[in-house]
């Protein structure tokens, strides 16, 4: 097929949506955490640390999984659409 080529990049506007949610959410906790207790300053780095870490453990794993399953599929199914929409085009 002639023309540009674009990248597809709904999966990087998922994954950039969802890792901003996690990661407020998480900061919330964390000062929610504060504001209930008294933390020193090493528990307080040690949990932004943790969460972090473990965040950071599940983005890896799920863009593992989004890729071996997902993204194949979804790829094929938006270039048969939009062959099938040249086609109605011509």
């Amino acid at each position: 097929m002639k023309g540009v080529r674009k990248d597809f990049l709904l999966f990087n506007g998922i994954r950039s949506r969802i890792l901003q949610t996690f990661v407020a959410l998480g900061t919330i906790v964390v000062f929610i955490r504060l504001a209930i207790q008294e933390f020193d300053p090493v528990v307080l780095l040690t949990s932004f640390h943790g969460y972090y870490s473990t965040l950071s453990l599940l983005a890896i794993f799920f863009t593992f999984i989004y890729f071996n399953y997902y993204e194949h599929d979804l790829t094929e199914d938006i270039r048969e659409r939009y062959d099938e929409q040249l086609r109605a085009v011509r």
